[in-house]
C-alpha cells in the first residue's frame, strides 16, 4: 500500500476514495484488508474481523471516524460530502450491520480500483507473479484460477478440487472447464452445503 501510495496516489487526489490514502492509517487497514483477502474468508469471518477492527479502535481511543461511503452521515477535514461515520456512537448491532454492507463495498473497490494499480506493478515487474495471482484470484494454483476466471467461487473452487477433481476436465490452453453431470449427485450424497451445490448445478450445460 505504501509503495501505490508513493507511486500513484500521493501525486494528486483522483477521487474522493483515492484522497484518504494520504492518511497512513487508512492505508494501514487496506493492507490488513488485503492480508484478508489472500487468506480468503469466508463472509461470516470478516464480518467479525472489521466489528472486531473497529471496536479495538474505540478501545484504544484512536480515530473512530470511519469512511463508509453513502452510508456515511458526516464530514471530514472540510469537505462536503458525508462519507464518514463516527463508530463510537453506534450500538454493536450497528456495527454489524454497517460491516456487511462495508465489506461488499471493500470488495468492489479492491476489485475494480484497486487492484487496477496492482496489474501495473504486475506488468513492471516490481512485484512476483505469484504475489499478484494471489492477491487478484486468492491463490496461484493454476486450476484454481480457471474455475475463478470460470466464474466459480473460490469456496466451491476450493471443494471441487480437493474432492471431487475427478468430475472435471481442464483445457488450460482454452481456460474451459468441463464438468461431469455425476458430480451433483455425488455432492448431494456426501451432504455438501446446498448453496456450493446450487452454484455447480448453474455451472453444469
Amino acid at each position: 500500500m505504501d509503495i501505490l501510495y508513493d507511486l500513484f496516489f500521493g501525486i494528486k487526489s483522483i477521487n474522493d476514495n483515492l484522497e484518504r490514502f494520504k492518511d497512513e492509517a487508512t492505508r494501514k487497514y487496506y493492507s490488513m484488508f488485503l492480508s484478508w483477502r489472500i487468506s480468503a474468508f469466508p463472509y461470516n469471518i470478516l464480518v467479525g474481523k472489521i466489528t472486531g477492527y473497529w471496536k479495538d479502535l474505540i478501545s484504544k481511543n484512536e480515530d473512530t471516524l470511519i469512511y463508509v461511503g453513502r452510508w456515511g452521515d458526516q464530514t471530514r477535514n472540510g469537505g462536503f460530502r458525508e462519507l464518514w461515520t463516527d463508530i463510537k456512537q453506534k450500538s454493536d448491532n450497528q456495527l454489524i450491520n454497517l460491516s456487511i454492507v462495508k465489506i461488499k463495498e471493500e470488495q468492489d473497490f479492491v476489485e475494480n480500483t484497486l487492484m487496477k494499480f496492482v496489474e501495473v506493478l504486475n506488468d513492471l515487474e516490481l512485484i512476483s507473479e505469484s504475489f499478484y495471482l494471489i492477491l487478484k484470484y486468492g491463490t496461484d494454483k493454476e486450476e484454481e484460477i480457471i474455475l475463478i476466471r470460470n466464474g466459480v467461487s473460490l469456496a466451491l473452487t476450493k471443494l471441487l478440487l480437493s474432492k471431487y477433481k475427478k468430475y472435471l476436465k481442464f483445457d488450460k490452453k482454452e481456460n474451459i472447464i468441463y464438468w461431469e453431470k455425476d458430480l451433483i449427485d455425488e455432492m448431494k450424497k456426501k451432504h455438501e452445503n446446498q448453496i456450493l451445490i446450487y452454484e455447480a448445478e448453474l455451472n453444469i450445460v
